[in-house]
């Protein structure tokens, strides 16, 4: 039995805030301009990189349970980059 469309709906709205604040966050110290600024930008590279390989092997290993498992495991590695990004960009919380 599949879950609810509307718990689909919620969680992919609860992931779009989540990255927004991430986005607006992350900008805010770019912003600054000092030794932060180009620290968090490298950082921001180098998880990109790493979120997009990690969630790519992840559907290619799922793709043969079909594509809605592929796209929920290659899902799955995004949100949990954008979770650890907006509990250390609000200082741990």
């Amino acid at each position: 039995m599949s879950a609810s469309p509307l718990k689909g709906f919620t969680d992919a709205l609860s992931f779009a805030f989540d990255c927004q604040e991430v986005v607006g966050r992350r900008l805010a110290r770019i912003a600054r301009g000092d030794a932060g600024a180009l620290i968090e930008t490298q950082r921001m590279i180098a998880e990109k990189l790493s979120v997009a390989t990690a969630a790519s092997m992840a559907a290619a290993f799922a793709w043969p349970l079909g594509v809605e498992a592929a796209t929920a495991r290659a899902a799955s590695h995004y949100r949990k980059a954008v979770r650890a990004n907006r509990r250390r960009l609000r200082g741990g919380v």
